[in-house]
């Protein structure tokens, strides 16, 4: 079949929920996204990574597209915009995103101007909506009954005994289950006197074999990364055969408390959160982008991102414990 007139075919599937088709659609367009990528991403591992956060993207909003046929060049606009970023990152990777002229900064044609913008503000500060029932808000009354009351325990529930876990972002205070700490704070990687050893490294570039672990864990780390689909590849790249992501992390808050969260961290002089949460949609198509993944989201009480004196009021969110896991490593 002529992929020009498959495509159409396909994202009509995909739109009306077929999983299948959705699948089918990442694969027969990998080719048009990393060839989109290699011409503007600074290394082959932007473009590989830019590749996959503009599928994630499109199958989250894959919905909103009104003409099927229009897929492919939608899509090269996602991968142009996502190699902007990283672009973007490289020459300023402690500056703020605020400031920044989407626009300006976009390839020149209208649908890379507008991919530019909207991926912007996804990134900036992921928008506020009601999520399926599927992603409970408040506790999982699977924690209530057996009388779980605070994270730590959810997550002890989750992980076996025994096994490999490498805990990305551990900082100061890794969890019980922990088999090894990976932060890029220098000071807060040497700081731990009893526990799992702590390295320093980039959890987009883990310094470990493939598939030397069980689990790999985030708590509270992700909405903190500056490439979280790096995080998500090198995951699974980490973890054996029937291995699991596990992330606790926060539900994004509505935008305008995260912005002024944000701003009053800012004039207190405390660093402002890079990412409004963790969209457990986007984190889910980021899982699936990867293929053979199967995503769950289950509620874990109240997450607090910021209290006084650093800001006004206390701000804070539902917290959610996310398990992804994959039945082959590539």
């Amino acid at each position: 079949m002529d992929p020009m007139t498959s495509t159409p075919r396909l994202v009509e599937a995909a739109q009306a929920g077929d999983a299948g088709a959705s699948e089918e659609l990442v694969r027969g367009s990998q080719d048009l996204a990393i060839a989109v990528a290699v011409g503007h991403a600074p290394t082959w591992e932007d473009a590989r990574d830019a590749a996959q956060e503009a599928f994630a993207t499109a199958l989250v909003h894959l919905g909103d597209l009104r003409d099927p046929a229009a897929f492919p060049g939608w899509l090269a606009a996602l991968v142009r915009s996502a190699c902007s970023r990283r672009t973007r990152r490289r020459q300023h990777p402690t500056g703020s995103l605020d400031g920044i002229d989407p626009a300006a900064s976009a390839e020149g044609d209208p649908a890379s101007q507008v991919a530019e913008r909207d991926e912007r503000q996804r990134v900036r500060a992921p928008r506020s909506r009601r999520w399926p029932s599927r992603y409970p808000r408040s506790w999982d009354s699977r924690w209530e009954d057996r009388g779980v009351t605070d994270a730590s325990a959810v997550i002890g529930g989750v992980i076996e005994g025994g096994a490999r876990v490498l805990e990305v972002g551990c900082g100061s205070s890794p969890h019980a289950r922990t088999t090894v700490g990976l932060d890029r704070d220098r000071r807060a990687a040497s700081s731990v006197e009893a526990g799992p050893a702590v390295v320093v490294g980039d959890a987009a570039r883990l310094p470990f074999a493939a598939g030397c672990f069980d689990v790999v864990l985030a708590q509270g780390a992700v909405h903190h990364l500056d490439d979280v689909a790096g995080f998500v590849r090198e995951a699974r790249r980490v973890l054996g055969p029937g291995g699991s992501l596990v992330i606790l992390d926060a539900e994004p808050m509505p935008e305008r408390d995260y912005r002024s969260m944000c701003e009053q961290l800012r004039s207190s002089g405390a660093a402002p959160e890079p990412l409004n949460g963790v969209d457990p949609a986007w984190l889910e198509a980021l899982v699936q982008v990867e293929s053979d993944g199967t995503f769950t989201s289950l509620g874990a009480g109240t997450w607090t991102h910021a209290t006084p004196p650093y800001t006004k009021r206390e701000f804070s969110s539902p917290a959610l414990l996310h398990v992804a896991s994959w039945a082959a490593r590539r």
